[in-house]
C-alpha cells in the first residue's frame, strides 16, 4: 500500500483531502511546502506535492516514514529518466526568470522557517561485513531537541522556542545514530548524527551493536540483498514539522481585522 521504492506507487493524490479549516470556519486551501522535497519538486505534479506535504506535516511517524520512502522513489525515478512521463496537465513549464524566482522563494522560506538539520530520509544500503565496515553506528542519549542547520543556529530557537517542546514524557531517549559512512554507503546521503528509526520498514528498537550484527548476518546469508534504513522519522521530527507547517500557514493568512 505504501508503494515500492523507485516508483510513484505510494503517491495517491486523490486520497488526499485537506480537512483543515481557517479561524472563520472556511475550508483552507491545500498548502504545498516545497522546502521539504530536497530539490525534487520538478519531478512531481501539484496533486502529488500536496499529498507529500500532508504526509510530511501530519504529525504522525507512520506518515513521515511513508513520505521519506516516496521521496526516495521520486529520486530514483528522476535518476532513471522516467520523470518525462509525469503528468503535468495545466502546469506549463516555468521560464528561466520564474525558475530562479522560485528557487529564491524556497531559499527565503528556509531562512524564515528553518528545517531540522536532520530531515527524514529513506536509503537502500548494501549489506557489508565487519571487515569492510562501511558504516559506523553509535548509541546516543537524546533530549528530543531539534538540531538547527548551521546557517540558522542563532535564529532557530527564537523562531520555534516557544512552540516546539519535546513531545515524549521521559527524556533522554536512547537512539541509534550514524557516526560515519564510507565506501558505497558514503555516496548515498546519510549524515553523521542521523537517527536510524526504521530498518526494512519496521521500527528499530535495538542497539547500534544489534544493527551492525544484523547487517553482518545479512551480508553472510544474502550478500546481494539491500537493506532499507529510514532515518529521522520519529515523533520529535513529526511534531516539529507539523508545528512548522502551522506557523507557515498562519503567516500566510490575512490579519484577523481583514477577515470577512
Amino acid at each position: 500500500e505504501d508503494g515500492e521504492p523507485g516508483s510513484n506507487a505510494g503517491l495517491s493524490p486523490s486520497s488526499s483531502k485537506s480537512k483543515s479549516r481557517s479561524p472563520n470556519g472556511k475550508a483552507r486551501k491545500p498548502v504545498i511546502d516545497e522546502t521539504l522535497f530536497h530539490g525534487l519538486e520538478e519531478f512531481m505534479n501539484r496533486d502529488e506535492k500536496i499529498f507529500l506535504t500532508e504526509l510530511f506535516t501530519s504529525g504522525q511517524v507512520r506518515c513521515l516514514a511513508q513520505a521519506a520512502m516516496i521521496l526516495h522513489g521520486v529520486l530514483r525515478m528522476s535518476m532513471s529518466g522516467k520523470h518525462a512521463a509525469i503528468s503535468k496537465q495545466n502546469e506549463p513549464p516555468m521560464s528561466k526568470y520564474e525558475s530562479q524566482k522560485h528557487v529564491d522563494f524556497i531559499a527565503k522560506t528556509k531562512l524564515s522557517f528553518p528545517l531540522s538539520n536532520h530531515m527524514p530520509g529513506y536509503f537502500l544500503i548494501p549489506s557489508y561485513s565487519s571487515k569492510s565496515g562501511w558504516m559506523t553506528l553509535s548509541d546516543q542519549k537524546w533530549d528530543g531537541s531539534i538540531t538547527p542547520p548551521p546557517a540558522s543556529k542563532r535564529s532557530f530557537n527564537h523562531i520555534y522556542g516557544q512552540y516546539y517542546k519535546p513531545p515524549q514524557e521521559v527524556y533522554p531517549q536512547k537512539v541509534v545514530t550514524v557516526q560515519g559512512v564510507r565506501g558505497p554507503i558514503g555516496r548515498l546521503g546519510l549524515r553523521r548524527g542521523d537517527v536510524i528509526t526504521h530498518v526494512n520498514d519496521a521500527a528499530w528498537t535495538g542497539t547500534a551493536q544489534d544493527l551492525q550484527e544484523y547487517i553482518y548476518e545479512c551480508n553472510a546469508q544474502h550478500p546481494q540483498d539491500e537493506i532499507s534504513l529510514t532515518v529521522n522519522c520519529n515523533v520529535e521530527i513529526a511534531t516539529f514539522l507539523k508545528i512548522r507547517h502551522e506557523m507557515m500557514r498562519r503567516s500566510q493568512e490575512p490579519p484577523a481585522s481583514n477577515r470577512a
